[in-house]
């Protein structure tokens, strides 16, 4: 029996995976995963007459992704596994998740792309079946789009509105069947191995480094 989270974007999800009957929460739309997550987790498992102790493996997001959000998937499942520690965690690169959807049906080189900041993007990208990742900034994305050397998949971005791009969903079938890959593969972390991928700094550390710069150069 898996739980699997993911608080990484506005959207808190909870999935149970029980003998193979995928039930998942009314995902809350909210910026506010902590008041929300341990209630929704509770109800899912109540609803389904089970234990916190019964589940075999937890799931959980690590980003990239909100910052809040990661940390917070991260550390209610620390909190779990050191109650349980012989419970088994799988971690899940949202970018990662997304490339393994979209290669399904997609035979030419792709790149998958979440929000970052106002100005920036996570981006996967599968070229010539290698993934690589990386932060890029809206102008220099755009500039990438017109070389049309891939096609551009969005996960939850405004880029639709004004680019050539095709929007990608997440059904909970495509968690359960991500988390079920890397069970099958033996492909665990323990609990001091379970991190959040920040790929980038916060906009709160982005505003304090320049203001950092702008000191240095007035001094």
């Amino acid at each position: 029996m898996d739980l699997i989270i993911d608080t990484s974007s506005q959207k808190l999800t909870v999935i149970l995976n029980k003998k193979n009957k995928i039930i998942t929460n009314d995902t809350v739309f909210t910026s506010k995963h902590l008041e929300h997550l341990l209630e929704e987790i509770d109800k899912i498992l109540d609803k389904n007459n089970i234990k916190l102790k019964d589940v075999d493996c937890f799931g959980v997001v690590v980003g990239p992704g909100s910052f809040t959000g990661i940390r917070l998937a991260v550390s209610t499942v620390k909190a779990f596994c050191f109650v349980y520690p012989k419970k088994k965690i799988v971690s899940i690169n949202m970018l990662e998740l997304l490339v393994s959807k979209i290669k399904m049906s997609e035979k030419n080189d792709f790149c998958v792309l979440t929000k970052c900041t106002q100005n920036k993007y996570y981006l996967g990208q599968m070229q010539n079946g290698i993934f690589t990742s990386f932060v890029i900034g809206k102008e220099d994305l755009i500039e990438e789009m017109k070389q049309q050397h891939f096609i551009f998949y969005s996960y939850e971005t405004d880029l639709n509105k004004d680019c050539n791009v095709k929007n990608v969903s997440l059904l909970p079938s495509d968690y359960v069947d991500f988390v079920i890959n890397k069970i099958k593969g033996k492909e665990f972390v323990n609990n001091n191995q379970l991190q959040p991928i920040y790929m980038a700094l916060s906009q709160a550390e982005e505003e304090l480094l320049k203001k950092e710069k702008i000191n240095a150069k007035n001094s």
